[in-house]
């Protein structure tokens, strides 16, 4: 949840690596569960909801898709990598949405800072000179001033961000084979919507 509070320069090569909570303020990265932890996972989750028995009928038809509207995305977010280490992790109340925050940060112009939101606290973006970018936080004000984190090229969060989404539909492709087997054919793809937060 905490950052490294130095300012860094660009030159350093920056990603964006799709985590989950699996604990408090612990966050496993989604590549590294293999099948049976990822169905521990998702059926852990679904359990914690208490959504699993009522999200199939009788004789595994599935049934109550008003279920879904009860079920929490995942806990999870994006984490900043620099150099192959983590600089940034998402905060609490983080989702894999938050993906479209990042997308929105690669594109913002103005040098006033925006809140880029990877959870609670969150991060500032502002635009510098030679198409760079200013990461700042994490604050808890939308206006900062924030402690600087990271200067990075344009160009290299905008391939960080597309990167992290080829990612994540490679990961929903997995999610949604399991919710397959948790919820029946017609509940899958809703299901892992809403788990992914989309």
């Amino acid at each position: 949840m905490s950052g490294v509070g130095v300012a860094r320069r660009p030159g350093g090569s920056v990603a964006l690596r799709m985590v989950l909570e699996t604990g408090i303020v612990e966050f496993t990265g989604a590549d590294e569960l293999d099948d049976d932890a990822l169905a521990a996972y998702i059926r852990a989750h679904l359990d914690d909801a208490d959504v699993l028995p009522r999200l199939r009928g009788g004789q595994g038809q599935a049934s109550c898709a008003d279920v879904l509207d009860e079920i929490p995305a995942f806990s999870a977010g994006f984490a900043l990598d620099l150099d192959g280490g983590p600089l940034m992790m998402p905060g609490c109340c983080s989702d894999l949405g938050v993906l479209r925050d990042w997308r929105e940060a690669a594109g913002h112009r103005s040098a006033a800072p925006a809140m880029l939101w990877n959870g609670h606290p969150w991060l500032l973006v502002a635009a510098e000179p030679d198409d760079l970018l200013s990461l700042s936080g994490p604050t808890e004000s939308s206006r900062g001033p924030a402690e600087p984190l990271l200067t990075v090229p344009r160009a290299a969060l905008r391939r960080a961000v597309d990167t992290a989404a080829a990612d994540r539909v490679r990961f929903a492709e997995r999610v949604a084979a399991v919710c397959v087997g948790l919820a029946g054919d017609a509940l899958a793809v809703p299901l892992t919507q809403v788990l992914f937060a989309d």
